[in-house]
């Protein structure tokens, strides 16, 4: 009896973890989230998850060579192609691999094609490299796709707010204001 008691407080304390993992992941304590991960990583070591979670917050704390391994990790281990994709794009623009960010975001798009977000993100890395007329269509295509998406309106009124019209830019800046980003 005694070890079905310990057993199922085991099973609490991890389920529990997991929980508080999630809870300091989804609240952008990456330091706390990484302090945690790193606790129960050992005993979860095929958990792509976790994985994820943690090349995801040294993403995030610019620590860009650990983020690739953690986050190729988590897709070995079976973790969304989708996102680990998104993730490597980015990851590959702030270390000015354009290249390697076009491939992930290639990738990341044929994972998921109705992606808002993914086009987002690969209109910015083409305005980047120049293709204006690429970062556009894909800006746009992303609005289209999702009008209320936080991240499509922040990054489209990046990209285009500046060079579109006054009232185009208080649209735009009004449908920001009235999405559920914090």
């Amino acid at each position: 009896m005694i070890e079905y008691e310990d057993a199922e407080i085991n099973e609490n304390y991890e389920e529990a973890s997991f929980e508080v993992i999630e809870y300091y992941f989804e609240i952008g304590k990456y330091t706390q989230t990484i302090e945690l991960v790193n606790e129960v990583l050992p005993e979860h070591i095929e958990n792509s998850r976790l994985w994820f979670i943690l090349g995801y917050s040294h993403y995030f704390l610019g620590d860009y060579d650990q983020s690739e391994e953690q986050i190729k990790e988590a897709l070995y281990l079976g973790y969304s192609e989708e996102w680990v994709f998104h993730i490597l794009g980015h990851i590959y623009m702030e270390t000015e691999r354009w290249q390697e960010a076009e491939e992930a975001f290639l990738e990341a798009l044929r994972a998921n094609p109705n992606s808002a977000d993914n086009h987002a993100a690969y209109a910015v890395l083409m305005k980047i490299m120049g293709h204006r007329k690429k970062a556009s269509w894909l800006i746009n295509k992303a609005l289209e796709m999702a009008p209320e998406n936080d991240y499509v309106l922040r990054t489209y009124f990046k990209l285009e707010g500046i060079n579109s019209s006054k009232k185009q830019r208080i649209l735009a800046l009004e449908q920001y204001m009235n999405s559920s980003d914090s």
